[in-house]
């Protein structure tokens, strides 16, 4: 069961989902949990790449799907910044070239 439902609260956007799964392998069952992540977009179809990631218990897959969800934010942040940077030094350039 996600978070959301058992506390009533919604969750971030881009923070994944996780979600119980159960499997029966020679009568046996077995119950673990899986996290699923964006980690992008394809840009030839425009469909999302998605990862998943799997644990013994909830508290495991959380801690684990937040560290990753963590580590893309920080590599978007990092390229925004960057591009950015490259906007604003592309603007200073074609302004010294035009008032030359």
């Amino acid at each position: 069961m996600s978070q959301s439902k058992a506390s009533g609260r919604k969750s971030v956007a881009g923070m994944g989902s996780i979600r119980k799964k159960e499997k029966v392998i020679n009568g046996k069952a077995y119950t673990y949990y899986e996290a699923r992540y964006t980690v992008g977009i394809d840009p030839g179809t425009g469909k999302q790449i998605q990862k998943s990631i799997s644990g013994k218990t909830q508290r495991e897959v959380t801690r684990r799907l937040k560290e990753i969800t963590t580590s893309i934010d920080r590599v978007i942040k990092i390229r925004q910044r960057a591009s950015a940077a490259i906007c604003s030094v592309c603007t200073l350039t074609d302004a010294k070239n035009i008032h030359q």
